[in-house]
């Protein structure tokens, strides 16, 4: 955290005997007593945080702990993720929260959208400018289901938070601390903006205010009116300019591949969600070498609270900044995890989309600053991904090509002709699907975490 923010006097700590290792757990974040409202962006996109309300920062909620002890954290960390020095490690009790996601979607219902944010993170811990590295836990299996351990000497010591529990990673939030790293993503989203303001001026039909550039792989391959409108005008905008055909695609994989191999580094085990999703099947369906088929960016955008129900159990954000001066709110937050953070210089976030409720609040730019926030969310939308490997496959046993395909739709005439390539389209997906089925394929293997459930033991 920004060293400028000022300290403050620690929370009473529970401390946990554990017998051998004592585990040292707390409800506060070290460092930041209150919550950043506003980041003040530099040239080169560096976004330094501070508070201007000088609200307290709120403490965790009680079914999420930070943990203190550096062996402690060593061992929960081995060969899942490489936190650093300073970074925040969370142990939240996943019966818990979902108990608090239930209960956000149900206080959604009853809540106006414009006060939402508001509600929902009044008590929300703030982690801006934070490395966090949140573990989820539950019951481990137990033979004896015993709630002490006998020490040595024969008699029954108290268990610890973490006796008897299994805790696999439930989410992440990066810093990303590589300039040389920095200067790649900045400088592929830069040309991918460029190219996006180029997109809008020469698909008439689009508003100019329109929220998000959608770019990835899906059903467009194939039929331009497949999918939503930001997938076509990418295409057509590729037919139309006199640039390589492939530019969009090339660099969206350039920053896709920056990204993931951040995320990579600093977690390891999610290599294991690379290889169920990419495959000789998905081959040519995914951005660059990741496991994602989708894209998103969006500028100064607010993204109301929602859940992603069709995406595979990981997704990656991105949030980096543009021009100069400062930008007030803008928070991102997980009410079931009781967290807020506002994006600095270049922040990744890695969650389950799917199954925990997020959304961006509103960002206020004062009046004389030219800053501004990009959003971007690289996904895997499981049904667009497994129709184009299911229309591969059926295309595959009729002697066409997905090519093939491409250049009948070009070249479809009226009504009529679009009809006929969407049915065979259909057709061939359905034949697809079968021997896709067959083979042991399907979307539900990548709903799985692909992360593995370990258990504390001393």
């Amino acid at each position: 955290m920004a060293s400028h923010l000022p300290q403050s006097t620690p929370a009473s700590t529970d401390i946990v005997d554990n017998s051998m290792l004592t585990v040292l757990i707390c409800r506060i974040i070290p460092g930041h007593p209150h919550v950043c409202d506003c980041v003040t962006v530099r040239e080169g996109g560096v976004a330094e945080p501070s508070s201007i309300a000088q609200r307290v920062n709120p403490p965790l909620p009680t079914h999420v702990r930070r943990v203190v002890s550096p062996r402690v954290v060593d061992r929960l960390a081995a060969g899942r993720f490489n936190p650093g020095p300073g970074d925040v490690v969370l142990v939240c009790e996943e019966a818990a929260m979902r108990a608090e996601e239930l209960a956000v979607r149900n206080n959604l219902k009853e809540t106006p959208p414009a006060l939402a944010f508001e509600r929902l993170l009044q008590d929300a811990c703030d982690i801006t400018g934070e490395t966090v590295f949140l573990l989820l836990s539950k019951e481990a299996d137990a033979a004896d289901g015993s709630a002490t351990q006998p020490s040595s000497l024969g008699q029954a010591q108290p268990r610890s938070l973490l006796t008897g529990q299994s805790t696999r990673l439930g989410a992440a939030f990066l810093q990303v601390g590589s300039l040389e790293r920095i200067a790649s993503i900045r400088k592929n989203y830069q040309t991918l903006i460029s190219l996006d303001e180029k997109i809008g001026s020469r698909i008439k039909r689009f508003k100019s205010e329109r929220d998000f550039l959608m770019l990835g792989y899906c059903l467009i391959l194939t039929d331009q009116k497949a999918v939503g409108p930001g997938y076509a005008a990418a295409v057509r905008f590729e037919d139309e300019a006199e640039l390589h055909p492939s530019l969009l695609s090339d660099i969206l994989g350039k920053i896709a591949d920056d990204v993931w191999a951040e995320v990579l580094e600093r977690i390891p085990e999610l290599e294991a969600f690379s290889s169920k999703v990419i495959s000789e099947g998905s081959r040519g369906f995914t951005i660059g070498r990741t496991p994602f088929n989708m894209a998103s960016l969006a500028k100064n955008q607010i993204v109301e609270f929602h859940l992603n129900l069709r995406d595979a159990h990981w997704t990656v954000l991105v949030w980096l900044h543009g021009g100069e001066g400062p930008i007030q709110e803008g928070w991102f937050g997980l009410p079931a995890f009781g967290l807020q953070f506002l994006p600095t210089t270049l922040t990744v976030a890695v969650f389950n989309a799917a199954s925990i409720t997020h959304g961006t609040a509103p960002c206020v730019i004062p009046e004389g600053s030219s800053a501004c926030r990009f959003g971007s969310s690289h996904f895997l939308r499981m049904p667009d991904l497994e129709n184009l490997i299911c229309l591969r496959i059926g295309a595959d046993s009729n002697g066409l090509t997905l090519q093939d395909l491409r250049d009948a739709a070009a070249n479809a005439n009226g009504k009529a002709g679009r009809r006929a390539i969407s049915t065979l389209r259909k057709e061939l997906i359905a034949s697809g699907r079968a021997e896709f089925r067959q083979s042991g394929g399907g979307q539900q293997a990548w709903r799985d975490a692909a992360v593995e459930w370990r258990d504390w033991n001393l």
